[in-house]
C-alpha cells in the first residue's frame, strides 16, 4: 500500500501544470462573461409545501442538475414516512407561495 501511495503521489507531481490562455482585452472592452453550463436545484418536500398544506409525516428531497446547453434535466428524489405506496409523481409549473400550479411533466409512470 505504501508503494501504491508513493506511485500515486509521484504521478500527481510529474504531470506538467496546464493553464488556460489569457483573455486579451483591448482598452474600453470588458472580458466576455461566461455563462455557467450547469444549473443545480434542490427542494425540500413536506406537507407544508402542498396547497392546501397537510400535517403529513412524509418528507423528501429532490436534487436536480440542468444542462443549459442540451436542456437535459437529471434529477433524484428521495422520500420517507409515506402512508402508503407511491401512486404518482410530477413536476409542476412555478407558482407563488400558497398558489396551486399545474402539473407539466409526469415522473416515470403512474402506478
Amino acid at each position: 500500500m505504501t508503494i501504491a501511495a508513493a506511485v500515486l503521489l509521484a504521478a500527481c507531481g510529474s504531470a506538467p501544470m496546464r493553464t488556460a490562455p489569457p483573455v486579451i482585452v483591448t482598452p474600453g472592452q470588458q472580458a466576455p462573461q461566461r455563462e455557467p453550463e450547469l444549473s443545480a436545484f434542490k427542494a425540500q418536500l413536506n406537507g407544508s409545501q402542498v396547497v392546501p398544506g397537510t400535517d403529513s409525516a412524509a418528507t423528501g428531497e429532490m436534487v436536480a442538475v440542468l444542462d443549459r446547453r442540451s436542456g437535459l434535466l437529471r434529477w433524484r428524489i428521495s422520500f420517507s414516512n409515506l402512508s402508503g405506496p407511491v401512486t404518482r409523481a410530477m413536476f409542476h409549473s412555478p407558482a407563488m407561495s400558497g398558489e396551486v400550479s399545474r402539473a407539466v411533466l409526469p415522473v416515470g409512470r403512474n402506478v
